[in-house]
């Protein structure tokens, strides 16, 4: 069991919020939100078959249960299959319709494809990036209709209401790791940067031997057959590494907010900046005792620790453990200040446009959230909370989609008996 601290921030373009944003605002406000399943939705589905790669592992892990969804204009969901190349379709009702491909002009099935992320004008659906920079156009039975080439790894990317996508991505070459945020224009494949950071590159995190220009808390090893094994210290959260800004689309603003120091920037849809600001539950540092406290407790991990790599030998893996054990005692001596503390794990967007920002989870013990809503950009509403008896819980924004005040999920039902999985439509009400 998890517990979550949801924030929500209604960013409003008029002064009035209109009618339909009012009801969720004075919904919130009512304190306790409790997520109740509609049981009209979804019904006489087999889920043994409509989820059937649930169960799906690699390496025995789990990959099935990594399942996400997209909803279309008219209700319909499409399900994406974690490292399948099909898709499994739900009609407006929730009724399971079948499963589709992506497919070129000529029919022929993809056999390697990535997930459907989202829906452009009206008509279009867009997919993630393959390893080669391949982000494919498709229309809503999985038939190709352009290609866009974009040469980095994705974070997320979200569609706007100017049919063009915002983008958080990164590279890496030996001198620098770059994060950045982007717009880009389906229609020209033109590419803008809105915000970047550049940290040490590949050469400084496998092959320097000078401690300073080592990242601390990173500890990796190139072996001599190929691949890299590469571990970080990560403090709840919280780790030396530069974190990625979380981005979300509201009304004609793009948001950015940065997990490790509550940093909220706002850009309009062609990428100005707008305003800085900064959420106001940012959590108390990792203190230089505690980050060397955890250090020494994981020293002794990696000193115990069975290292199998299939194509290793041991002799290398031992110089493997010794290369970190190694760095790890240099680190303890170059821990001087204290480490900014996650302050926010996701961002969901509900159906009237109020984004909800999750803090970072501090305990696991239940499905409580609790709630602050903004308004007008950023003024003080109130504070709530959301349960759920019937499902055990995820919030993810894959797994999370509102539309027309119901809150669309793919959850796991308790207490029943083959794969748990379900497509549930949530009714949001106040207790």
């Amino acid at each position: 069991m998890k517990k979550y601290l949801i924030v929500l921030l209604c960013l409003a373009l008029t002064v009035a919020l209109p009618v339909s944003a009012q009801k969720l605002v004075e919904l919130y406000k009512k304190g306790t939100i409790r997520l109740v399943a509609d049981k009209t939705f979804a019904q006489g589905n087999d889920w043994n078959i409509a989820f059937r790669a649930y169960h799906d592992s690699i390496r025995g892990r789990n990959v099935g249960a990594r399942k996400s969804l997209v909803l279309l204009p008219d209700g319909s969901v499409i399900v994406n299959n974690t490292y399948r190349n099909f898709y499994t379709k739900f009609n407006p009702q929730g009724k399971f319709v079948g499963e589709f491909n992506l497919k070129s002009t000529s029919g022929k099935v993809f056999k390697n494809t990535e997930p459907v992320l989202g829906v452009l004008n009206g008509n279009t659906l867009y997919y993630g990036i393959d390893n080669p920079g391949n982000m494919y156009l498709t229309d809503f039975k999985g038939k190709w209709l352009k290609t866009l080439k974009l040469n980095f790894s994705a974070d997320q990317i979200i569609g706007l209401p100017n049919n063009k996508l915002v983008v958080t991505g990164n590279s890496s070459n030996q001198d620098a790791i770059r994060n950045f945020v982007e717009i880009v224009n389906p229609v020209t494949n033109a590419e803008t940067i809105i915000w970047e950071h550049k940290g040490p590159g590949t050469k400084a995190m496998f092959e320097s031997s000078s401690t300073s220009k080592r990242p601390i808390f990173q500890y990796n090893y190139h072996f001599k057959t190929g691949g890299f094994i590469s571990y970080i210290l990560d403090f709840g959260g919280s780790s030396n590494i530069y974190m990625n800004p979380i981005i979300a689309n509201s009304g004609n603003k793009i948001l950015l907010a940065f997990p490790d120091n509550g940093e909220l920037l706002e850009y309009d849809l062609n990428g100005t900046l707008l305003a800085k600001k900064r959420l106001t539950w940012t959590r108390e540092a990792v203190s230089i005792e505690e980050q060397k406290k955890s250090l020494r407790e994981d020293i002794e991990k990696v000193k115990t620790m069975k290292m199998v790599i299939p194509g290793t030998t041991t002799e290398e893996l031992e110089e493997t453990r010794q290369k970190h054990l190694k760095e790890m005692e240099e680190d303890l001596g170059r821990i001087t200040k204290t480490l900014p503390r996650a302050c926010l794990s996701t961002v969901i967007k509900d159906s009237d446009g109020n984004l909800l920002y999750f803090e970072y989870p501090e305990k696991k013990d239940a499905n409580l959230f609790h709630v602050w809503v903004y308004n007008n950009g950023g003024g003080f509403v109130c504070e709530s909370k959301f349960v759920c008896e019937d499902y055990d819980l995820i919030i993810n924004p894959s797994r999370m989609v509102f539309r027309n005040g119901y809150l669309y999920s793919l959850q796991n039902a308790k207490g029943v008996k083959g794969i748990p999985m379900r497509l549930v439509r949530f009714k949001l009400m106040a207790e």
